[in-house]
């Protein structure tokens, strides 16, 4: 166990070394301390982002097979790398908050025990380094530490529910507007190391471009989109040259992941790549569905094809149904584009960011 997690902990500090950037949290599962005779009969794990937070909201059944007994349960969570803050926030982990556990319709309260390895557990007790040391070390730059939410539970024999909720702050690298990392094998420490029914439900809001590299899932048709988007396969940042990623379009709506007695072998890593063509945008250069609306200025000096494009970009994401030829067969190339015969294109269906970028454009088309 100790080896596994150095392992994950060097994984994700390359990562975050390979990509100028800084690592700041993943999301994780609930562990079983000081008990294995409890499996997981259903788990649904919900994470939606908003700006640039993930809220996680994890609803648990579980199945105690033994007596009733209160086991201590762990969240582990893990040092902050980079470019961020590294002493804590009173005594928590700096980039999450909101940590909440309800249990049997039963709010449960928690302590943070602070340690240096997965060798943490002493005589049914979590032995924790103190507050102050991790502190010195944070400020030294080199936090040797990670952090353990945990907190006692009543498990009665048979069905239990856990609701499990959290906000932490997504990762920033040079390559992608966001990306999080969150661990799924940490579920196999519960007894029978698997989920009898689990669902995974990713809402990264509207007009979102993002890629699930393959890790735990085999095949992209595993996923579905609840509302409207286009799913495909894409080369990933690790890979170019091969198609083995899920690439999500979503207009709006929900991607979701079901799977019967899943086992997970690996973790679930999701990004949006950053678009980082703006001084060499062509008409023939293709864009993605989730340009930032406040990236206009970076377009410096489009000609006067370009600018048109660019100016009806707003109104290609609602699918608006051009009728200039030039604008109808550059956006229907584009893989995202989803035409909507009921939009009329109006402006006062955009929203203020979308107009600024509507007038910015309009004006570079008339200095041509």
């Amino acid at each position: 166990m100790r080896i596994t997690l150095i392992l994950l902990l060097t994984l994700l500090s390359c990562a975050c070394i390979a990509n100028d950037g800084s690592y700041k949290m993943s999301g994780n599962q609930l562990i079983p301390i000081t008990n294995d005779d409890i499996s997981i009969l259903k788990e649904v794990l919900t994470i939606k982002r908003t700006g640039n937070d993930l809220q996680v909201t994890v609803d648990y059944t579980f199945y105690n097979h033994g007596p009733a007994e209160d086991v201590i349960v762990g969240f582990e969570a893990y040092s902050p790398e980079g470019d961020v803050t590294l002493v804590p926030a009173k005594g928590q982990h700096p980039y999450m908050h909101d940590f909440n556990v309800m249990m049997n319709n039963r709010q449960l309260s928690y302590q943070v025990a602070y340690v240096s390895d997965s060798n943490y557990l002493h005589n049914n007790t979590i032995r924790s380094r103190s507050l102050r040391d991790i502190q010195k070390e944070a400020a030294d730059g080199d936090p040797g530490f990670f952090y353990v939410y945990h907190f006692k539970a009543p498990f009665k024999k048979g069905e239990n529910r856990i609701t499990h909720i959290y906000t932490y702050e997504l990762n920033s690298f040079v390559m992608h507007y966001w990306n999080f990392d969150y661990v799924l094998t940490a579920a196999n420490r519960w007894k029978d190391g698997i989920i009898k029914d689990f669902t995974l439900i990713l809402d990264m809001g509207d007009y979102e471009s993002f890629q699930v590299p393959r890790s735990f899932f085999t095949d992209n048709n595993e996923w579905q989109l609840s509302g409207k988007g286009r799913l495909s396969s894409g080369y990933n940042d690790e890979a170019e040259d091969v198609k083995n990623t899920l690439q999500a379009d979503i207009h709006t709506g929900r991607l979701i992941f079901r799977k019967q007695d899943f086992h997970p072998t690996a973790n679930l890593h999701v990004y949006s790549p950053r678009y980082l063509e703006h001084r060499n945008f062509r008409p023939g250069g293709s864009l993605p569905l989730n340009l930032r609306m406040e990236e206009y200025e970076y377009f410096e000096h489009p000609g006067k094809d370009a600018a048109l494009i660019l100016r009806n970009y707003p109104f290609a994401r609602k699918g608006y149904v051009f009728k200039n030829p030039q604008l109808k067969a550059y956006y229907e190339k584009q893989a995202w584009y989803i035409p909507d015969p009921a939009y009329t294109g109006k402006r006062s269906t955009l929203s203020p960011e979308e107009l600024k970028w509507l007038d910015y454009f309009e004006a570079k088309a008339s200095t041509h």
